[in-house]
């Protein structure tokens, strides 16, 4: 029964190396909502995190827009990141809400030239437990 085609057991299974270190995911159903932000999703928050990652000097981040995370924040995105070591973070982008704060929640660090108070950060890019943010 062995089939000479077939990948051995060894090969069915394999680690990958990306060329990224960093992961985010931004929820593109938010938008499509009722409740969600209008004219503000995936794209545009990926059009305002990546060039603040990259003056920040963090290392190569990989966003990638995905289906619904189930977290459903009203008038926000849901954005979830995974750094090395870092664990994972969960923040509900709201529009307006600035790229440098975001940041912080998101993997602990400023963009260059921030200067967005710790308290603005909160209610810029409010971590998705906030009591303000109901699932639905």
């Amino acid at each position: 029964m062995n089939d000479p085609k077939a990948a051995p057991a060894t090969d069915a299974v394999r680690t990958l190396r990306p060329g990224w270190k960093q992961i985010v995911m931004v929820c593109k159903a938010c938008e499509k909502r009722s409740k969600g932000p209008k004219k503000f999703g995936a794209k545009k928050v990926a059009r305002a995190l990546l060039p603040a990652l990259r003056q920040a000097g963090q290392p190569r981040t990989h966003i990638v827009p995905t289906g619904c995370l189930r977290l459903c924040p009203k008038q926000a995105v849901a954005v979830a990141a995974c750094a090395p070591g870092g664990g994972l973070h969960v923040i509900a982008w709201r529009k307006g809400a600035d790229a440098g704060a975001a940041m912080r929640v998101l993997f602990g660090v400023a963009a260059v030239g921030d200067v967005v108070a710790v308290a603005d950060a909160a209610d810029a890019a409010a971590p998705i437990h906030n009591p303000a943010i109901t699932p639905g």
